[in-house]
């Protein structure tokens, strides 16, 4: 096997996943690396900040609401006040947080359900979103 299809099949998409409850940090993140994804996990938005200074944009975002020292839709604002082509879940138990989460800029909003497929899904239509957003800018700048 070739060098470029090694490394071709190696590539996992980086999502940033931040969450306080540990259960489900390292719930989700097992989900999201069984699904071929590489996971950075923060305990909370500060964590979730500085692993974006130290390490760049993840290639998508999934990020609780309610969590210690900056929420998620304080770091939803900062992300995508960075970018416009970042794929970026909320997960949350609140009901009502729906519009306050696609106003800092969030693709999907998922109430936490403890479903794989509801995850990996709400995930996949994010970066979807995102990759037809960049096609039309693409198109529109031709």
């Amino acid at each position: 096997m070739s060098d470029i299809s090694s490394s071709q099949e190696a590539f996992r998409p980086r999502v940033l996943l931040a969450e306080d409850d540990p259960a489900l940090r390292l719930l989700y993140g097992i989900w999201l690396s069984a699904s071929g994804y590489e996971v950075d996990a923060a305990a909370d938005g500060a964590e979730a900040l500085n692993a974006v200074a130290a390490h760049g944009l993840p290639d998508a975002a999934v990020l609780d609401v309610q969590m210690p020292r900056i929420d998620g839709l304080a770091v939803c604002r900062a992300l995508r006040a960075r970018s416009v082509r970042l794929p970026i879940v909320i997960a949350s138990s609140f009901d009502d947080i729906e519009s306050a989460a696609f106003e800092a800029g969030a693709d999907v909003v998922l109430t936490k359900t403890g479903e794989r497929r509801e995850l990996c899904a709400g995930l996949d239509a994010a970066r979807e979103s995102r990759r037809a957003l960049a096609s039309s800018l693409v198109a529109t700048a031709s």
